[in-house]
């Protein structure tokens, strides 16, 4: 099956591993489909309600065009969900809260707006009962975050204005310059019937391709090379095998069998819609082309390469051989180097992972990895806001502050140090910038070589400390090493991007009706049967069975709706 690759432009870096959110919710919100109309100062919001209860209390102050009073702060509700990271690591520490602290008061000072929160919820579950509720009385916050789902229910039901004019005014260059280096797709998935309702939240794509992380100290012990196909790969298992003693696995896998970057390598993309060879979009999980990569897996689960209990295992426990020394070989993401590898890494001195490309099935074959797009959440902005302008300013003074040059800047409000690390996240709104890494890297290795750290902001020399710290001993640190310098994971991902075959998830849109109603029992389904494929409880030919049988559950009306999408996007 020839699958079409993806050319994926200069600047597909994102920020690393955490990203802030203030709460992502799925809501069945019943309402018209009418649409906002985006000119400022329409509905009623909470800053109109507040100027007219300072002008009942007798407040002054100098009325304005739209009905406020200059001077005043204009108050902009929000909903998150609390962060147990933050209240023992900051609020600990200061005296501050959610609703007060120094991003709030910069916001104040400099935008002229009072953060509000309609809620902060105490956990996920919460939070999302919570926005379901505001959802279900068209009260929703002025700002919140939420996933594709929930923006077109709220756009469908008239409660989120049209965010495009208000960015095109109001955004600063660099806001402006971040969103056009994050390209057209996270834009297209939020804009129905040709509004642009969500603002996104951007992520990094090509972050979304695995990699594959070896020993190389076991490596350099067993006399072997890094593996370039998959039959060298089982040579080095074995090899590990014999050096990691009883109780070793060969290669970690998890409880569902989902290991994309080792399914990538046999061409083949499980939760991905690809373009098939007769130009329509398949998912390669309900596809045929599974069938070898789950027969390769099968074999080593009989030989004993995978963990025998893997499919019974909670994550903490599946990665217990990781950290323990009986496992050297995993598929995983650029950033397992901070977890679990550090962990792995500090617990034996000697532990020396690295990370490396995905290999073919067959030694010569070209490897395409997978991306997909990694935006996830979209900000809305509720059609009751009397000032959206307010939201793109607070981006546009974020993003100032945690991606412009002023490393002092960057200290205060973003990563003091220490225990004080995620500073940031009190802030109501952030983002992620979809080239920082590749940039921080490209820096990183060049201070490296020359010592220098001018030019470099305040995140690119605080990864430039971190780095030099563990290259001068602190193994703690190594994480941060194996990321961002020479060899790192990063580097490995640059070179996915300087090869420019990528193969993307073509389907960005909206959940579709049947998937909204049955996708989690198609993805059971098939699901289920790779794990019992993989574990020896089913032959892989039953494969094919199961996709017949997907396919007229509703997997293959689900095919004909992404189509239409795909047809018309």
């Amino acid at each position: 099956m020839r699958k079409q690759s993806f050319k994926a432009c200069g600047a597909a870096l994102a920020g690393i591993v955490m990203a802030a959110g203030l709460l992502t919710g799925c809501g069945n919100g019943a309402g018209t489909n009418e649409t906002s109309q985006p000119a400022q100062g329409s509905g009623t919001s909470q800053a109109d309600a507040a100027g007219d209860s300072a002008q009942e209390s007798g407040a002054e102050g100098t009325d304005t065009e739209d009905g406020g009073q200059e001077g005043e702060l204009i108050p902009i509700s929000f909903a998150r969900t609390t962060d147990a990271s933050i209240e023992s690591n900051i609020f600990a520490q200061i005296d501050a809260s959610w609703e007060d602290n120094l991003w709030n008061d910069l916001y104040a000072d400099e935008v002229g707006v009072q953060v509000v929160y309609k809620w902060v919820a105490t956990d996920g579950d919460q939070g999302k009962q919570k926005l379901n509720g505001a959802i279900a009385s068209g009260d929703i916050p002025d700002v919140c975050q939420v996933d594709k789902t929930t923006m077109k229910q709220m756009a469908d039901a008239g409660l989120i204005v049209d965010i495009a004019p208000y960015f095109e005014q109001y955004a600063s260059d660099r806001l402006k310059k971040l969103i056009e280096d994050a390209g057209p797709q996270c834009i297209e998935a939020a804009t129905f019937d040709g509004v642009q309702y969500g603002f996104p939240f951007v992520d990094c794509d090509i972050e979304t391709a695995d990699m594959l992380w070896i020993r190389q100290d076991w490596l350099d012990k067993a006399n072997l090379e890094a593996p370039k196909s998959i039959d060298e790969l089982e040579a080095v298992m074995k090899a590990f095998g014999d050096i990691a003693g009883d109780g070793a696995v060969g290669m970690w896998i998890g409880n569902t069998a989902n290991i994309p970057g080792f399914f990538h390598g046999y061409g083949v993309y499980p939760g991905y819609w690809t373009v098939a060879e007769d130009g329509r979009l398949q998912y390669d999980k309900a596809t045929a082309d599974m069938k070898e990569p789950l027969a390769k897996l099968a074999q080593w689960y009989q030989e004993g390469l995978l963990d025998k209990e893997f499919y019974v295992k909670d994550d903490a426990a599946s990665i217990e051989p990781l950290v323990a020394g009986k496992c050297g070989v995993v598929y995983a993401w650029h950033a397992y180097g901070l977890y679990p590898l550090q962990d792995s890494a500090s617990a034996d001195p000697e532990a020396d992972w690295r990370p490396f490309s995905i290999i073919p099935s067959a030694e010569g074959a070209v490897v395409e990895p997978g991306i997909r797009m990694a935006t996830s959440s979209w900000y809305v902005v509720s059609a009751k806001c009397g000032h959206p302008e307010k939201f793109i300013e607070m981006l546009n003074l974020y993003c100032e502050k945690s991606f412009g040059d002023d490393t002092a800047e960057y200290a205060k409000y973003i990563n003091p140090g220490g225990d004080m690390e995620g500073l940031w996240r009190l802030s109501p709104v952030s983002l992620n910038t979809p080239n920082k890494n590749q940039i921080t890297t490209g820096k990183v290795i060049a201070a490296m070589a020359d010592g220098s750290t001018e030019g470099m902001n305040g995140e690119e020399t605080n990864m430039y400390n971190y780095c030099k710290a563990n290259l001068d001993g602190d193994r703690s640190l190594w994480g941060w090493n194996i990321e961002f310098n020479e060899g790192g994971s990063q580097t490995v991902l640059i070179g996915y991007q300087e090869a420019g075959n990528l193969v993307y998830d073509e389907f960005y849109g909206a959940p579709t009706d049947t998937m909204t109603s049955k996708s989690g029992t198609l993805e059971a389904m098939l699901d289920e049967a790779i794990v019992k494929i993989v574990s020896g409880q089913m032959s892989v030919d039953e494969y094919d069975s199961v996709i017949e049988s997907w396919k007229a559950a509703g997997g293959e009306q689900i095919v004909q709706e992404v189509n239409d999408w795909y047809q018309t996007r």
